[in-house]
């Protein structure tokens, strides 16, 4: 689904947006604990008994260091023109189409992602991120043999958030995510897919305190079983700069673009790729709180028309929605 891709890439991610934030980089370390006090020595035969209380600070205290766990969602709702409960679709992926309008048969859905992050490097974080997608709109145009629940169960992912450079000045970063999706969603394992491993890389310049540009790029491999004639993989890019208004709104603007090699094996050169997407992400940043973030968006669904009616019949309306819970 297109909506994966873009979200799982995206934030990843999910992971995803916060991190173009000056105010709130995900790879931003934990303050070093202070030095505990020298503890007296023991003026009597009886050892010390250990306090409940005293167990629990020292668990949170761990747990604070090392545990976060983040929220992402992105609500995908109707194009603008046609108020209805079906998501936008485009005739031209793959360069077989003009660009035009396409109802999509996925209905207006949310797409939901909980991250739990442990630290176990200094500048590394292990990552395990449950997802899934929940339908509003009417199911009845989803294709047969596609998963028509309301709560649909996406593919779970695992893997590493490495922060491996970041200048003196802290002007530039760099992050490295290798992960892999393992095959929970009804889709996955109906196409015989045994694991997608996927690796990002985040590039991030702070231009001004108030201005930042960041490029995202990955590469998606999709490892079928052995009785499935396919090869696959996608290329994704993403440039995309945030500005910041003041410690409540922020401008942010991301190009997306994605070319996929998908044939039968050995049927085509292994270069081989035609462009499955094309957008523009515009919207505005609303930190409601230090821990809720919420970003209206219209998403330019397609590039390749720049009349009127058809940017009005392929902008979509959207939001994302990010928080701290821990």
């Amino acid at each position: 689904m297109k909506l994966v891709t873009v979200l799982a890439l995206a934030l990843s991610s999910s992971l995803a947006l916060a991190q173009t934030s000056p105010k709130k980089s995900s790879t931003r370390l934990p303050a070093k604990p202070a030095a505990a006090a020298p503890v007296p020595a023991a003026t009597t035969a009886t050892p010390a008994n250990t306090s409940v209380a005293t167990e629990e600070s020292g668990t949170m205290k761990i747990l604070k260091e090392k545990l976060q766990i983040r929220y992402f969602a992105e609500f995908l709702g109707p194009n603008v023109k046609k108020w209805d409960d079906n998501q936008v679709d485009v005739d031209g992926y793959g360069g077989d189409g003009k660009g035009k309008f396409a109802r999509s048969t996925d209905p207006i859905n949310m797409f939901n992602q909980f991250s739990f992050r442990w630290l176990v490097a200094p500048k590394t974080r292990a990552l395990v991120e449950t997802r899934f997608t929940t339908q509003f709109g009417d199911r009845s145009g989803i294709s047969e043999g596609s998963d028509k629940q309301v709560i649909v169960q996406e593919d779970h992912r695992i893997g590493l958030n490495y922060a491996y450079f970041a200048s003196a000045d802290k002007v530039w970063s760099a992050n490295f995510l290798p992960r892999v999706r393992v095959p929970t969603s009804e889709a996955s394992q109906d196409a015989n897919i045994v694991l997608q491993p996927d690796f990002l890389h985040i590039l991030s310049f702070q231009a001004t305190p108030a201005l930042n540009f960041s490029f995202w790029s990955a590469v998606r491999y999709y490892w079928f079983e052995q009785k499935v004639d396919s090869e696959r993989y996608r290329i994704y890019n993403s440039p995309s700069m945030t500005y910041v208004f003041n410690d409540t709104f922020e401008l942010f603007v991301s190009y997306e673009h994605e070319l996929q090699h998908r044939a039968a094996e050995g049927a085509r050169k292994y270069t081989y790729m035609k462009e499955s997407l094309q957008d523009v992400y515009a919207g505005v940043n609303m930190n409601l709180t230090p821990s809720l973030t919420i970003m209206p968006f219209i998403r330019f669904a397609q590039l390749q028309r720049w009349g009127w009616s058809d940017q009005r019949e392929t902008m979509q309306l959207g939001a994302w929605i990010m928080g701290n819970i821990f």
